[in-house]
Formats: C-alpha cells, sequence, structure tokens
C-alpha cells in the first residue's frame, strides 16, 4: 500500500480523544509552530530540496569566482543585457512622474545606474533576488538588498501558485521571533501594487517589511529560482580541470634532467665525482673522458592531440550557455563574419528576453514608487490616465548592420514605387516600407503617414482648383 493511501486511511479512521479540547486527528499539521517549512506529502512542487537549492547557489558562486569559464558565461549576459547603464533614461508624459522616476532612480540609496550591472550579475549567478522596499517621507521608495542565503522558504499565495506571497528569512538567533517579508503585489481591492500594511508591519508584528520577489528558470509551480550556471555546473567543471590537467602535461613535457653515465668508478668514488660536478650552464664548456656520458633525458609521456577531446568537452557548456564558441572561448577559428553574423540570432533573442525580463522588474518598481508617491499625495494634478504613461529606453543588444539594412531599404523603396498601381495600393506600400525602416531602428507610424499624405494631397488639390480661372457660366452653358 503507498504511505499516502495508508496515512489517508489512519487519519479518517483514527480521531483524538474529545477530552480537554482535543483537536480531529487531520488537524495535526496546525500543531507545529515550523509549519511553513514542512509540505504535505501529497503536495507537488517543482522547487529544488533545500540541501540542492543552497548548493546550487553556492556553487553557482564559487564557479564564477575561480572558474574562467563560467566567469565568461555570467560576464556576456551582464554585458549584453546592461550595455552602458548610463544610456538607461525614462520617460513619460507628465513632467511630474517623470521628476520622481528619475529622483528614485539616482536617489543615494538606489543609484540605479551604478548597480545595475551588479544586480543584473546577481540575478544570474543567483536565479532569484529579493528587494527590501521602504517608502519615506519624502515618497521616495528605497531598495534594500535580501542575500537569497537568508531565504528559508517562499509562500506563494494558496489561491494562485504564481503569486509569490511571502518571504521567510532565517532568525537572526534560536528562539527568535519568525522574520517575514510581504512581498510587493497588486491588489484588486485597492487597485494598486501594495506590500505589507501598517497595521501588520513592524518587529513585533506579523511582517518586519516589504518586498519585491523575482525567480528566474523556474517552472511556475515552483517558488525559488534557479542560477544560469544550475545546469552547466559539471561541464563547466570538467572543462576547467580538462585544461588544467593539459597545462600541467605540457610544463612537465618541458622538464628534463641530466643522466650522467661514469664507467669504472666504485660507489665511493661515485659519490666524490658527482660533489665535484655542476649542470653545465648554456654556452658552457664542458670536458670528460670516454669514461663519462653526459645525457639530457625528457619524459616521453606519450600524449596525442586533444584538440579534439576540447572541442567536445565545449559543448555542453555552448549548448546549455547558449552562445555560439567564438563567443565564450574567443576562438574565430570556424567563423568567419557571414557566419559569425548568421550565428548570432539566437543567442540574440535569448539575451533580449533577459533584458525584458529586468526591463519589468524595473518597471514594476517603478509602477509601486508611483502608487506610494500618489498615495502620500506628492503627485498633485497628475490625470489618472498619466500615472502610469512612463517606460524605460535602454541600449539594443547588438548593432544592427545598417550597410546591409540600408541597401535593403533601398531596394524595397524601388519596388514599391514599380508596384504602386500595379499589384498593390499606395497605403500597403507605406506599410512595408515602414515595416522595413523599423529594422534599422526608426519607427514609422505607417497609419499616421498614410493620414499625413492623404492630407497633403487633398490641400494641394483644393490650392491647385483655387487657382484656376474658371469662365463665365453662361459660356459653359453655350
Amino acid at each position: 500500500m503507498r504511505i499516502t493511501e495508508a496515512l489517508s486511511r489512519f487519519v479518517a479512521s483514527n480521531t483524538l480523544a474529545e477530552a480537554a479540547g482535543a483537536l480531529p486527528m487531520g488537524t495535526f499539521a496546525a500543531i507545529d509552530q515550523d509549519e511553513h517549512l514542512f509540505r504535505r506529502l501529497t503536495e507537488h512542487t517543482r522547487d529544488l530540496g533545500g540541501l540542492t537549492l543552497e548548493r546550487q547557489r553556492e556553487i553557482a558562486y564559487h564557479l564564477t569566482d575561480s572558474n574562467p569559464f563560467a566567469k565568461r558565461v555570467i560576464q556576456l549576459g551582464r554585458d549584453f543585457v546592461v550595455g552602458d547603464a548610463g544610456k538607461w533614461t525614462i520617460v513619460a508624459e507628465d513632467e511630474k512622474i517623470l521628476d520622481l522616476l528619475n529622483t528614485h532612480w539616482h536617489d543615494p540609496f538606489n543609484r540605479w545606474p551604478a548597480k545595475l550591472e551588479s544586480r543584473v550579475r546577481e540575478l544570474a549567478m543567483a536565479g532569484e533576488q529579493c528587494y527590501t522596499a521602504k517608502t519615506g517621507p519624502d515618497g521616495i521608495v528605497r531598495l534594500g538588498y535580501v542575500d537569497p542565503g537568508y531565504i528559508v522558504a517562499v509562500k506563494p499565495d494558496a489561491d494562485n501558485y504564481e503569486i509569490l506571497d511571502e518571504v521567510h528569512l532565517k532568525k537572526k538567533a534560536p528562539g527568535d521571533p519568525d522574520r517575514k517579508l510581504k512581498v510587493i503585489n497588486y491588489s484588486m481591492e485597492q487597485k494598486r501594487l501594495v506590500g505589507a500594511s501598517p497595521d501588520e508591519e513592524g518587529k513585533d508584528k506579523k511582517y518586519i517589511g516589504s518586498c519585491f520577489f523575482w525567480k528566474l528558470n523556474a517552472p511556475i509551480n515552483a517558488t525559488r529560482g534557479r542560477s544560469d550556471l544550475f545546469a552547466l555546473s559539471d561541464a563547466l567543471d570538467m572543462l576547467d580541470r580538462f585544461h588544467f590537467n593539459r597545462m600541467e602535461r605540457a610544463a612537465l613535457i618541458n622538464n628534463f634532467f641530466w643522466d650522467v653515465t661514469v664507467e669504472g668508478m666504485g660507489k665511493e668514488e661515485l659519490e666524490a665525482f658527482a660533489k665535484s660536478q655542476k649542470p653545465p650552464r648554456p654556452g658552457n664548456v664542458r670536458f670528460h673522458n670516454p669514461q663519462v656520458k653526459w645525457e639530457a633525458v625528457a619524459p616521453n609521456l606519450g600524449g596525442q592531440d586533444a584538440s579534439a577531446e576540447g572541442l567536445m568537452m565545449q559543448t555542453p557548456v555552448l549548448v546549455g550557455a547558449g552562445f555560439p564558441r567564438h563567443w565564450l572561448m574567443g576562438t574565430g577559428e570556424d567563423a568567419n563574419r557571414a557566419s559569425a553574423y548568421e550565428m548570432s540570432d539566437p543567442p540574440m533573442r535569448m539575451l533580449n528576453t533577459r533584458q525584458l525580463f529586468v526591463v519589468g522588474m524595473i518597471k514594476q518598481v517603478f509602477r509601486y514608487q508611483i502608487d506610494e508617491a500618489n498615495g502620500l499625495g506628492k503627485l498633485p494634478g497628475v490625470k489618472p490616465d498619466d500615472l502610469y504613461n512612463y517606460g524605460l529606453e535602454v541600449p539594443e543588444i547588438a548593432k544592427r548592420d545598417v550597410v546591409k539594412l540600408s541597401g535593403a531599404l533601398e531596394s524595397m523603396g524601388r519596388t514599391l514605387v514599380i508596384g504602386i498601381g500595379e499589384f498593390m495600393s499606395r497605403e500597403t506600400a507605406i506599410r512595408q516600407y515602414a515595416f522595413v525602416s523599423s529594422q534599422l531602428g526608426y519607427d514609422i507610424d505607417a497609419e499616421e503617414e498614410i493620414e499625413r499624405i492623404a492630407a497633403e494631397r487633398d490641400a494641394y488639390e483644393e490650392e491647385a482648383i483655387s487657382g484656376l480661372v474658371l469662365p463665365p457660366a453662361e459660356e459653359v452653358e453655350a
């Protein structure tokens, strides 16, 4: 019989004595104070075990510090996603919203331009990020970093596993009360992002504060994230050890020693002769009789060319990281300019997805900043429609091939001119041209262009008609 079935039958057929207000067996789970640290046998989750979760995170930090290939994986992602942090620009329709977000962005505690690289790097290494959020009297939300190693558990909403509700932290000392953070989520009742309410936030209350929590590389039915290096750790370690062993072997091969053969000497004579000899220096002259023979001996380890094995061992790292070899290994023997350009599309899409994730994190913080400031009356006169009309412009991950795209734009333009009136309308041609132009980074609103051209045509026709000298009406009738 399965253990879950046995336990179910046991609970169904046994109850505690009713004396002294005893509880039924089914309520045993509510007795332990550390209930939140356990889960039911029948509860399914995609979280890693506690030890596995802790170990994979510490291995990721260790590999990034000591393994050059792991460091390269993390740095490549960070550099492409962030680019030039000084070029991350906030845009907003309302000036008050723009000033508020810029104040938050450059606040001495937040310092987004200076901390953005390290935050993106930590996100990739740990697979999750937790930041406390505290609103000051001036309405500015200030963030504080929570190390993932201090997080004991993350509890989801009881009705929706996608919504993470609480972050449980380690106790500072045995016997201390539980330390919990309320995850900031959207409230349907208040129509805004909210964390812990004032009456449940404080040292001796339900929560010690509010926080943001994001996870990476995790299934929906999981509360904790996974490091980018989780699936790569074994391959990265093996590749590093392979290179170390080959370099150590190369160093041994370069070593040699002098083998001196002396004929006709006894043990005592040989020891005396050895004390009087020194290894010859380069360029020196050595004299000896036929009974003494000097020979330099180098080790013969019988090793073969291991380049094929090295390429084979790189494969799981390259596949798992999603980068081509000339990116991650810095070697371009198997790629030229054309092939390298074509191979860049899959990693660019992957990196663009990560950049959108980071932008989404920041925009969530921005929205909470606006909600907090608006709740404190710091945004008088701002229209409700303009409260959330903001954005974040970020540098492009890769530079476009302008020469190639310009040629395509020119060719497309000539084709459309020929096609107008033959097999397509002017409006369709404008839409196609706008699409190709957007690939160069310049977005054209095709519908606005169509309306503008129509308005200019109407104005031109009216002006042309008004300049005509028409004959008198009677002459027209005649």
